[in-house]
């Protein structure tokens, strides 16, 4: 049986359309897993008992309030709804033993969920948008030796 893997999905500016880029999914399924795309409004009770795996997706900036902070000239869009089903699901997730891996925003909300706190204007602190193309890394992640991911890598830097 493939383990079910739940995506979070992003709500578009105008609130008619989630997305996702088909990455996310076709990564999962090349692993072996079957995706469940999972959209703000989803009942986290219900889908907590059906996924092996969680995947908070990229997207909208993290809401500043939610680390204690004012919103910054150069924030970009937010979306609460958002950050109110991944929090929720996050935690759930942690308290079930079930793994979550956070990509970009994703991640970015995980540190804010544990108390931490983010530079709201990236590009003063390090290179982000790039201009080769998005299948190439543009900056190195630091992996730390006791975790699932270095497990799996055996390394404790990737790009």
């Amino acid at each position: 049986m493939r383990p079910v893997i739940g995506i979070s999905l992003g709500l578009e500016s105008k609130g008619e359309k989630f997305y996702i880029k088909k990455d996310y999914i076709e990564a999962v399924e090349g692993c072996g897993g079957e995706a469940v795309l999972i959209p703000p409004q989803t009942s986290v009770a219900s889908i907590i008992e059906k996924i092996q795996g969680l995947l908070l997706s990229g997207g909208p900036d993290v809401d500043p309030f939610l680390y204690g902070e004012e919103p910054e000239k150069g924030i970009r869009r937010i979306d609460p709804e958002r950050d109110r089903l991944e929090r929720e699901i996050f935690f759930l997730a942690v308290e079930k033993g079930i793994p979550v891996l956070g990509i970009c925003r994703g991640a970015q909300a995980i540190n804010v969920f544990l108390g931490g706190s983010l530079h709201q204007d990236i590009k003063t602190s390090i290179k982000h948008w790039q201009f080769a193309p998005e299948e190439h890394p543009t900056h190195t992640i630091f992996i730390e030796k006791d975790s699932l991911l270095y497990r799996i890598t055996g390394r404790e830097r990737l790009r």
